[in-house]
C-alpha cells in the first residue's frame, strides 16, 4: 500500500501538480515581474522629469536615465507608450489649442523624440501606432519643431525602422491612404497649404509624411512590401509623379535587399 502511494505521488509530481515549493516558486516570479514593472515606471517618470521639468537636462543624466529604461527592457514599453500618448493627447493639444509656439514647447519634443527613439530600440511592436500618427498628426505650423518637418517626422521614422517587419503593414496602410486622396489620385500635386485652400494648414506637408513612410519602408520592407507598393502603382495609373517616383525607389532598394 505504502509502495503504491509513493508512485502516485511521484505521478502528481510529474504531472505537474502544485506543490509548496512551486507555490512559493511562483510568488516569487509574481513579485520580481511586479518590481520590474515598478522599476520601469519610476525609470520612465524619471526620464519625463528630466526633459519636461529639467530641460536642457544634463546629457549625462538623460543618458543615464535610457541606459536604465533599456536595461530593464519590455516592461519599459507600456509606460513608454503611456508617456508619448499623454505628451501628444494633453501637453502639446493643450498648447495648440493656446496658440502657443515651438519655443514653449521644446521640452515636449524632447520627451516625444526620447521615448520614440527607446520604444524603437526595444523593438516595441506595440509602439507602431502611436509611432505612425505622430508622423501624420496635425500641429499648427508654429509648434513644428523650429518649423522643421524632418525634425517633425524622424524620431517616429527610426524608431518604426528599427521595429522592423512588424511596421511594414501600418505603413503600407499610411502610404495606401496618402495616394489614394481624391487630388493626388488624379495625379495632382499639391501641398498641404494647397490642400487646405491656401490656408496656413496645420500638420505636416501629405508629401513629406509619403516621402518618410516609402523611405522607412525601403529599408525595412520584404518582398511582400514590394509586391504591395506595385499594386498600390498599378491602381493608380494618374498618381504624380513625385508620389510614383517616391514607391518606385522604394520599390527597388526593397528589391536589391531581396532579389530573390
Amino acid at each position: 500500500m505504502m509502495f503504491g502511494f509513493h508512485i502516485a505521488f511521484i505521478l502528481i509530481l510529474q504531472a505537474g501538480w502544485p506543490t509548496p515549493e512551486s507555490s512559493i516558486r511562483g510568488r516569487l516570479q509574481d513579485n520580481t515581474a511586479q518590481a520590474t514593472e515598478d522599476q520601469a515606471a519610476t525609470a520612465v517618470a524619471r526620464l519625463k522629469s528630466l526633459d519636461l521639468e529639467g530641460y536642457p537636462a544634463l546629457i549625462s543624466e538623460n543618458r543615464a536615465a535610457k541606459l536604465e529604461i533599456l536595461r530593464i527592457g519590455r516592461p519599459s514599453i507600456a509606460p513608454l507608450i503611456d508617456t508619448l500618448r499623454e505628451t501628444l493627447d494633453v501637453r502639446l493639444e493643450t498648447a495648440q489649442r493656446a496658440a502657443q509656439s515651438y519655443e514653449c514647447c521644446k521640452s515636449e519634443w524632447a520627451l516625444i523624440d526620447d521615448c520614440s527613439e527607446l520604444l524603437g530600440k526595444l523593438r516595441a511592436e506595440a509602439a507602431v501606432p502611436v509611432l505612425i500618427r505622430l508622423m501624420e498628426q496635425e500641429w499648427s505650423p508654429s509648434l513644428i519643431p523650429q518649423g522643421n518637418l524632418h525634425e517633425l517626422l524622424s524620431p517616429a521614422a527610426e524608431a518604426l525602422i528599427l521595429i522592423g517587419l512588424p511596421s511594414v503593414p501600418a505603413l503600407i496602410n499610411k502610404i495606401n491612404d496618402l495616394v489614394d486622396s481624391p487630388l493626388r489620385a488624379a495625379g495632382i500635386n499639391r501641398s498641404a497649404r494647397e490642400f487646405s485652400g491656401g490656408r496656413s494648414s496645420p500638420g505636416p506637408d501629405p508629401d513629406d509624411v509619403l516621402f518618410t513612410a516609402t523611405s522607412a519602408l525601403g529599408r525595412i520592407g520584404n518582398q511582400g512590401a514590394a509586391d504591395r507598393l506595385e499594386e498600390i502603382l498599378e491602381s493608380h495609373p494618374n498618381i504624380d509623379g513625385k508620389a510614383r517616383a517616391n514607391l518606385q525607389e522604394a520599390i527597388t532598394k526593397i528589391r536589391m535587399r531581396h532579389p530573390f
